[in-house]
């Protein structure tokens, strides 16, 4: 994500900083998602499907997405403390789309 051109060194600094921390544990729930929608799109599809199956895929997904929106705004917050402005990240809680939440589509994966 670009940085606000009016930052000061200091700011970019503790800004950056606090996105390296976050990475991490932003890539982990990135890959869950991917990985629960690959498994979502393989089941719409089995007919052999049990009724309960799709539920509780769909539950996960409503945990991860709400952990990934928690920690967007955790960072946003962490931000405004200590680089002086905040992002916005996870502002929008309820109508968050999943691709605000950067998830590749099924198609461009090698399921395997």
């Amino acid at each position: 994500m670009p940085l606000p051109p009016n930052l000061t060194p200091e700011q970019q600094q503790a800004a950056l900083a606090i996105m390296r921390e976050a990475e991490p544990y932003l890539t982990v729930i990135h890959i869950q998602l991917r990985q629960t929608l690959v498994e979502l799109h393989n089941l719409s599809f089995a007919s052999d499907t049990p009724p309960d199956a799709l539920a509780v895929i769909g539950r996960r997904l409503i945990r991860l997405r709400t952990e990934a929106i928690r920690e967007l705004q955790r960072i946003s917050a962490q931000m405004e403390k200590l680089a002086g402005f905040n992002p916005g990240w996870g502002a929008r809680v309820r109508g968050t789309k999943m691709e605000d939440l950067n998830p590749q589509p099924l198609n461009e994966q090698s399921v395997e």
